[in-house]
């Protein structure tokens, strides 16, 4: 199974961001994973609501 990571960055200030996961196998796309983060003290958090 072949794992990719994409990050966007929302702002200039590099302290929010999209993190896509896609997990392919086989050509076939099997999961598909969206985390909005925030910059909070020097450490990346997920926003949970």
């Amino acid at each position: 199974m072949k794992e990719k990571k994409y990050f966007k960055y929302l702002d200039e200030q590099g302290n929010n961001r999209l993190r896509l996961i896609i997990r392919i196998d086989k050509g076939k796309i099997l999961d598909i994973v969206v985390q909005f983060e925030i910059n909070v003290n020097e450490q990346w958090k997920a926003v949970v609501r």
